[in-house]
């Protein structure tokens, strides 16, 4: 009694296993040519996104390159890594002696 039901138990566990393994091949290979026409879909989205920013970008750049240029300079902040920036600051104290 008891090995007739550890069979059927062995049975319908390996039952469930091909199931499971036909499910997500079936659905694996089906879902396949959908996700690649998505894929497609999504690629051709974002290329047409950015060939419309070309065209804004560059009918926005002719309607700015008639405005003459002034000619001033350009002042670029501080870097906070350099020396001048560090005077005065808590980076050059020193610590005291190890004991």
């Amino acid at each position: 009694m008891a090995v007739a039901l550890v069979a059927a138990g062995l049975v319908m566990l390996a039952g469930w296993w091909l199931a499971i393994t036909a499910w997500y091949v079936f659905f694996g290979l089906w879902l396949v040519p959908y996700r690649l026409i998505r894929r497609g879909s999504r690629k051709r989205k974002m290329e047409n996104m950015r060939h419309r920013e070309l065209l804004n970008t560059m009918q926005t750049g002719a309607a700015t390159t008639s405005i003459p240029h002034t000619g001033g300079s350009v002042v670029l902040p501080p870097n906070p890594a350099s020396p001048a920036a560090l005077e005065g600051g808590g980076a050059q104290t020193q610590l005291p002696p190890a004991e």
